[in-house]
């Protein structure tokens, strides 16, 4: 399962859809600064602090990954 660095201060929510995350431009898959990606694909979101499985969508020219919750693995903190 790919990984992704995300920003979870992005996180969308909305009763329809739930929470979905940022994962990127087509222009950052263009420019390899994103993994290619699949419509329907599983990937693990994360960031310093934690990570999210979540499954990938589109929203226009955005990358996004409807997030799993119930997969939430915190990390301890450093220091």
């Amino acid at each position: 399962m790919k990984r992704i660095l995300v920003d979870f201060n992005t996180v969308m929510q909305d009763e329809a859809q739930g929470n979905r995350v940022t994962l990127g431009r087509d222009e950052e898959v263009a420019r390899a600064e994103l993994p290619a990606l699949c419509i329907g694909e599983h990937v693990i979101a994360y960031d310093d602090e934690m990570e999210v499985e979540g499954v990938v969508g589109r929203e226009g020219a955005f990358w996004i990954a409807a997030l799993d919750w119930t997969s939430l693995k915190r990390f301890a903190p450093l220091g």
